[in-house]
């Protein structure tokens, strides 16, 4: 088991919860707005990266979508009940100084072989 950022035990390998369950198939119905951000994130296994990695995709999200972008997130995250809201609530409101944004999903996405729709 490897560290989070804090120092905390993660669980997100797939080796671990990933390999109990598996991803059931999605519609994935995005607003116009999103679309593109939701092409990249079908390209990203939820288990298939580490704990860090999954929580900057949900901060990327929350960043620059706001919370129109929670039920997206969700969708994606593919984390137990509540899981992915408790984590939304925790992040600071939108517009704070950060690093992280949609080019982080983007980024992450292309290195799984995504290819940007427009």
């Amino acid at each position: 088991v490897g560290q989070n950022l804090n120092g905390e035990d993660h669980a997100r390998a797939p080796q671990q919860r990933g390999a109990e369950r598996q991803r059931q198939q999605r519609t994935w119905n995005a607003p116009p707005d999103q679309e593109k951000v939701a092409s990249a994130l079908q390209s990203i296994p939820p288990w298939g990266i580490d704990y860090d990695q999954w929580i900057s995709v949900l901060l990327a999200l929350h960043h620059d979508l706001g919370d129109a972008a929670l039920p997206l997130a969700e969708m994606w995250a593919d984390g137990s009940d509540g899981e992915v809201q408790r984590k939304w609530k925790s992040f600071s409101p939108v517009g704070h100084d950060m690093t992280v944004g949609l080019g982080t999903i983007f980024h992450l996405a292309k290195q799984f072989g995504w290819r940007s729709i427009a």
